[in-house]
C-alpha cells in the first residue's frame, strides 16, 4: 500500500511540475479545457497522425519517422497491432527526437488522452531512466516505445497488452530492464493523464456549481464536465467515481 502511496504521489508530482514547465499556474487554472499541446510543446516532443489516414501501428509509426529521418529504425515486437496511442523517443548525446502518435479516427477527446497517456511514460518512466543511466556513465543510444492497442475502449483502466520498452544501442539494440511492470506503468500513465486533463480541484469547483445551481443528476453532470474539459464522457465519469463526486 504504501508503494502505491509513493507511485500517486510521484505522479501527482510530476503533473504539477508539466504545468510549471509549461509556465502555466497549476493552482491558479479556472475549470475548462487543459491547454495538453502547450504542455507537451515544453518538451522534445510532437504529436502527429500518419498522414493519409492510415492505420496507426508501431510499424506504420516508425517507418513515418524513419522516412523523415532518412535511416532504418529498430521496430518493437508486435508491431503491426492496431493502437490507440503510440510514443518513440530517440535520446543520444543529448539530441532527441520525440514523436507522439494518435490514431486519427478516433475522437479528439480520445486523441487526446491518448496523447496525455504517452506524455506520462516520457515523464515518468523515460527521464528517470535516462537519468540513472547517466550517472552510471552509459553512452549508448535510449530508445523508447509504447503502445496502447486501439481495441482498449475505456482509456481510464490499464489498457491489456501495452508495453513499454526501453533498448539500448541501434545496430544491436538491448533490451533495458524496466523498475516497474508493465500494469504499474499503465495505471501511473493513465492516473497522470487523469489529473493532467481532469485536475481535481477544477473538477471539484465545477462539479460543485452544477450541483449547488442546477441540482442535475450525476450522469448529467458527467456529461456536462466531460463537454466542458474535452474529455470522453467515461474518463470524466471514472475521475469523478475517483474523487468521490459521483453522488
Amino acid at each position: 500500500m504504501r508503494q502505491t502511496d509513493d507511485r500517486t504521489q510521484n505522479t501527482s508530482t510530476t503533473v504539477r511540475q508539466a504545468f510549471a514547465e509549461a509556465k502555466l499556474d497549476f493552482d491558479a487554472l479556472r475549470p475548462g479545457v487543459i491547454p495538453l499541446f502547450e504542455i507537451i510543446g515544453a518538451y522534445p516532443l510532437r504529436v502527429a497522425a500518419l498522414p493519409d489516414g492510415k492505420r496507426l501501428t508501431a510499424r506504420s509509426a516508425v517507418e513515418f519517422l524513419g522516412r523523415e529521418i532518412g535511416k532504418e529504425l529498430p521496430l518493437p515486437s508486435d508491431g503491426d497491432r492496431p493502437l490507440s496511442g503510440f510514443i518513440y523517443v530517440f535520446e543520444y548525446e543529448g539530441f532527441y527526437n520525440g514523436c507522439i502518435f494518435t490514431e486519427w479516427n478516433d475522437t479528439v477527446a480520445r486523441r487526446r488522452f491518448s496523447a496525455a497517456h504517452e506524455l506520462a511514460h516520457y515523464l515518468l518512466h523515460f527521464r528517470p531512466l535516462l537519468e540513472q543511466r547517466r550517472r552510471e556513465g552509459a553512452s549508448e543510444p535510449l530508445i523508447l516505445t509504447e503502445g496502447v492497442p486501439l481495441g482498449a475502449k475505456d482509456e481510464t483502466r490499464e489498457a491489456p497488452g501495452a508495453q513499454m520498452i526501453a533498448s539500448e544501442g541501434v545496430d544491436s539494440p538491448q533490451t533495458v530492464a524496466l523498475q516497474s511492470t508493465p500494469q504499474e506503468q499503465e495505471r501511473e500513465a493513465n492516473l497522470f493523464a487523469a489529473e493532467l486533463l481532469m485536475p481535481a480541484h477544477m473538477c471539484e469547483a465545477l462539479a460543485r456549481h452544477y450541483a449547488e445551481r442546477f441540482r442535475m443528476k450525476p450522469p448529467v453532470r458527467a456529461r456536462l464536465l466531460a463537454r466542458d474539459f474535452f474529455v470522453s464522457i467515461e474518463a470524466m465519469t471514472w475521475r469523478l467515481k475517483e474523487l468521490g463526486l459521483y453522488t
